[in-house]
């Protein structure tokens, strides 16, 4: 449940026809228990995860017999829907396993129930383990939450210093919720939309920040544009909203479409804070540091004002650090990138696509 599968199910699974227990040490399993209350709420079909869901296979689903009673799950290719009762499973070591908690259908339960008192005993069950870490994460970030306070993520994509700047956000401020493994940006945010349970601003830490100012969380947000903060590069000494701290307008990203551009927080209003809040260290492997700088690097090529020039001559003249041949290396490439294909919106929008950088790295 908490390893980036796709799930698919009717809000009547849960509102109708399934229950859930927890034991009262658990009391939240994370992802999953922020999937289920958004299915409760919602009306009609729900989907999480990151399977594109086609219309064919939309229509196999639904129009399965009781469709409506089942939780579908998107692994080893196809989907297949998951029948209950589900036991909920926390593993410590190779060889001790402890329950968690058990859902599905009501009738089943009390069933199972009756065949014993010990849920591994249960004639029909689905074994999912859940990550005790990650739960205990989510009741302290979310749950425990004052409703006055703006929601702040982590969001990391195998950033090799993710580990590391989560555990110190974490301790400075201890709401924090990591959103891990998403391609996407528009996904990602639409994820933390998902988790901020109405929130209208939440705040994003990248993976690669290394918060160096803790009240940045207390910052009197707007309500109409997103607003970032400054991020130190750790490569070539820059200060600008370049991976820095943004705190986000939750209408603004839901309205950005698909279709943004290059950046999707510039898609929409943003205000500018001269206040430097982190610390960026991104050149921590030669494709990381590649990466960062051939991105970033195309973005100030077309802006063409006056500040994204010196910023852009700065990334191509300087770098410090294990890794800067490929912080330079990066910069040049996509800055020459850009000067190719600069009337070519859709190879320009290639620069967003993580397989096609990846490729194109490896092709070097």
């Amino acid at each position: 449940m908490l390893h980036n599968e796709s799930w698919l199910t009717h809000s009547d699974v849960f509102d109708k026809h399934w229950k859930i227990e927890l034991k009262p040490w658990i009391r939240n399993l994370g992802w999953f228990t922020d999937f289920m209350e958004t299915v409760v709420s919602a009306k009609g079909w729900v989907q999480a995860g990151e399977k594109e869901l086609s219309v064919h296979d939309y229509i196999n689903l639904i129009e399965e017999k009781d469709s409506q009673k089942k939780l579908f799950c998107y692994k080893d290719g196809k989907w297949e829907h998951i029948e209950g009762p589900v036991i909920f499973t926390v593993k410590h070591g190779e060889e001790q396993v402890f329950i968690a908690g058990w859902m599905g259908d009501e009738k089943m339960i009390q069933k199972m129930k009756k065949e014993s008192a010990d849920p591994w005993e249960w004639s029909k069950k689905n074994i999912i383990e859940v990550d005790p870490v990650i739960a205990l994460h989510t009741v302290k970030g979310v749950r425990k939450t004052q409703d006055d306070a703006i929601p702040v993520f982590f969001t990391s994509n195998g950033e090799s210093n993710a580990d590391k700047n989560w555990e110190h956000l974490v301790n400075l401020c201890p709401r924090a919720v990591r959103v891990d493994g998403i391609d996407g940006r528009r996904k990602m945010f639409h994820r933390c939309v998902d988790l901020s349970r109405g929130a209208r601003n939440f705040f994003v830490v990248t993976g690669k920040n290394f918060i160096t100012d803790r009240t940045v969380f207390d910052y009197p947000v707007s309500n109409k544009a997103h607003v970032v903060f400054r991020a130190k590069n750790m490569s070539n000494r820059l200060e600008y909203g370049h991976m820095g701290v943004v705190c986000y307008n939750t209408d603004l990203v839901l309205n950005t479409p698909e279709d943004f551009g290059l950046d999707f927080t510039e898609y929409s209003p943003i205000h500018s804070v001269p206040r430097t809040v982190s610390e960026a260290t991104f050149a921590t492997t030669p494709y990381e540091a590649w990466r960062t700088a051939f991105r970033e690097a195309v973005k100030l090529t077309l802006r063409g004002t006056i500040e994204s020039e010196h910023w852009l001559a700065r990334w191509l003249g300087f770098a410090e650090g294990v890794e800067s041949g490929w912080v330079i290396k990066g910069a040049e490439q996509g800055h020459a990138y850009a000067l190719d294909n600069i009337d070519a919106p859709e190879q320009l929008r290639k620069s967003e696509d993580w397989n096609w950088l990846k490729a194109r790295f490896d092709a070097l």
